[in-house]
């Protein structure tokens, strides 16, 4: 096992459990009864590999979770509904989490909500914005105030939750006296309480009854992945019964960060993306993983605009030693190239919008 996988699998294991010894039969548990679950669901061949791409998963969003407090827009379960509290808890003007979030919205942030509670409905960029609004709230050290936080409806969610039970050991402690990453975990447990079934938990705070149920979900996105596009995680077979080479897959996949930055003409914000990628890749991946990316997709090391990708034939080359290079299958080189992808273009997209 490499640093990286010994990493990886101790916060994977601290986040089962705090004891070194039950995470470890948690883990085994876990695995066996997702493996299980794969194969009911019709992953019967390839249960295992699932389970461990959704173990990876989990994994690489406990990495971000740790790090990052903000939301991204999917945490946010119902908008309609949650946009119809808001705009209420104006409207009647009485203590509460709602109003605390309408007062500090901007006024065309107001205007959204108030749109959005009475369509009832949204698309992806309103949502986005939604999200964006709760998340310059997790910053702002005058959040809080106890008139607005001391319903018994919320505090019968901070008991029942031991996580979010954090929110009072940090009132204990003084707000002045907590870091700006503390103050933003603790706005966030904020929200989490105040809307339990609006907004979700974040994954590192997930309850003890919850996680297998959120590890599963993981295991159904990657099996109805896989039953979309097999050929993702395993080469197809020809008729021969061999696997085709790993090049003789068609590429559906998205543009990838290098492709989508040589097409921005303007000179100084093609820099300032690739300042964005690099810092993402330092950020996300390994060196090893890193490699890969940058070879799978460019045959090069891309360290500045000026350095041209090769041409696809030289590409294609530089693939077909990868595998030989790390000892890995193909298949294995091309899932960890399209994985740091994802994560790359995820994190380039945020830093985008926050510079924004």
């Amino acid at each position: 096992m490499n640093p990286e996988e010994s990493f990886s699998l101790r916060r994977l294991l601290a986040w089962l459990a705090d004891d070194p010894l039950e995470a470890g039969e948690k883990y085994v548990r876990f695995q066996h009864e997702l493996v299980e679950y794969v194969r009911r669901s019709g992953g019967h061949t390839v249960a295992e590999e699932l389970t461990d791409e959704a173990f990876d998963r989990v994994d690489k969003r406990l990495a971000v979770s740790l790090l990052n407090e903000h939301y991204n827009s999917t945490e946010i379960a119902d908008v309609p509904n949650l946009c119809r509290i808001l705009a209420d808890g104006a409207a009647k003007s009485l203590p509460g989490p709602g109003r605390r979030i309408w007062e500090l919205l901007s006024p065309d942030d107001q205007s959204l909500v108030s749109e959005i509670a009475q369509a009832g409905t949204f698309d992806r960029h309103q949502r986005s914005r939604i999200s964006e609004a709760l998340n310059k709230m997790l910053s702002r050290r005058d959040f809080y105030r106890a008139e607005d936080f001391n319903s018994p409806a919320f505090q019968a969610e901070v008991n029942k939750n031991p996580k979010i039970k954090n929110i009072e050991a940090a009132l204990t402690r003084g707000l002045p006296h907590l870091s700006q990453s503390e103050i933003e975990q603790f706005n966030r447990r904020l929200l989490e309480a105040a809307f339990p079934l609006l907004i979700k938990t974040n994954l590192a705070d997930t309850p003890e009854a919850e996680k297998l149920a959120r590890c599963k979900r993981y295991a159904r996105n990657v099996l109805l992945e896989y039953q979309k596009e097999p050929q993702f995680f395993k080469p197809p077979i020809t008729e021969s019964g061999e696997s085709k080479p790993e090049d003789a897959h068609e590429d559906t996949t998205q543009n990838n960060p290098y492709e989508l930055i040589a097409e921005v003409e303007d000179e100084e914000e093609k820099r300032r993306l690739l300042a964005y990628l690099l810092e993402c890749k330092r950020k996300y991946l390994s060196p090893r993983d890193s490699e890969i990316f940058d070879l799978y997709f460019t045959g090069i090391i891309i360290r500045s605009p000026d350095d041209e990708p090769l041409t696809d034939r030289e590409i294609k080359e530089v693939r077909k030693t990868l595998a030989a290079r790390y000892g890995a299958p193909p298949e294995t080189i091309r899932t960890i190239a399209h994985r740091s992808k994802q994560a790359v273009s995820l994190c380039i997209e945020r830093r985008i919008k926050a510079a924004d």
